[in-house]
Formats: structure tokens, sequence, C-alpha cells
């Protein structure tokens, strides 16, 4: 299969996504002053559920799951929004969501390990791990400062959202 390189819409999306998941932090900030962590995710996650019918309903593509379906989706639903968002919104409640943002700049390193033990087609191979320990400086090299000041203060909730991640 023959992939071409990516283009200037793909970083465009690349960009506004990168926008929109920084910017998320620092909405978690704000709304955990007033709300709890646990109803922020909600809320989240019932926009993005009406969000998805609406695009069901306008492609007119529907999934008929089966129980085994269910069960499957309210498992990933749990490990992979429910708990690792609010996680997220507990941890913001203290600490800076500069932080937390640091603290999930680790995810993507951790999915490319976790692929080569998870996976039979993601490999490590040595320019993935030149990729992870780069990628692990650059985050030290960038956020020093703040990791100088702010890492290990309330380490349960900075551990929660690494957890999250």
């Amino acid at each position: 299969m023959q992939r071409n390189p990516p283009g200037l819409v793909d970083y465009t999306l690349l960009v506004a996504l990168a926008l929109m998941w920084g910017a998320a932090f620092l909405w978690s900030k704000i709304a955990v002053a007033e709300v709890d962590p646990l109803t922020i995710t909600l809320v989240r996650q019932a926009i993005a559920a009406a969000l998805l019918v609406a695009v069901a309903a306008g492609s007119r593509r529907w999934f008929v799951p089966s129980a085994r379906d269910h069960v499957y989706m309210v498992i990933c639903a749990l490990a992979g929004t429910v708990f690792p968002f609010t996680l997220i919104n507990w941890g913001v409640e203290v600490i800076d969501s500069g932080l937390a943002a640091i603290l999930m700049g680790f995810m993507p390193l951790t999915v490319l390990v976790m692929a080569h033990f998870l996976t039979h087609d993601e490999r490590m191979t040595l320019p993935k791990i030149g990729g992870v320990a780069l990628g692990l400086l650059g985050l030290v090299i960038l956020f020093w400062p703040q990791l100088q000041t702010g890492f290990g203060h309330d380490i349960v909730r900075q551990i929660a959202v690494l957890g999250a991640a």
C-alpha cells in the first residue's frame, strides 16, 4: 500500500488538534473551580455522544451492536474516557494546568512503547527508541523550570494525571 506524504491539510489538522487538546487543560482548570471533576467528565461525554449521534444520523449509517459489543464498548468507554478524564480533572483541581499538559506529554511516548508489546506489527526499532528518548529529553528541556518548581507538590494528583496518560 502506497501512502502519500502529509500535506498542508494534514498539518493544519494536526495543529488544530494540538490547540484543542492543549486548551482542554486550561478549560478543565477553570471548570474544576466551580464543578466536580466527575460532572465535567459526564458533560464532556454527553456532548461527544450527542455529536456522534448527529453524525451517525446525518450519514444514515447505524451500527447495531451485539451484547458482546456492548460489553467491549463499556470497557473502552470506562478505560479510555471516563477514568482518564476524571483523573485529569481531579488532578488539575490542585496542580497547574501547564504541569498537567507536561505530564500528558508522556502519553504518545507510552503508546509507542506499549504498541511494541501489545501488537504484532509495531515493533520497537532503533529510530523509535531514539524518538522516545528524544521526546523525553524534549519534555525535560522545554519544561525544566516548571518541573523544578511544581513537580513533587501534590504528588498524588500528579500521579493521577500521569496515570490518565
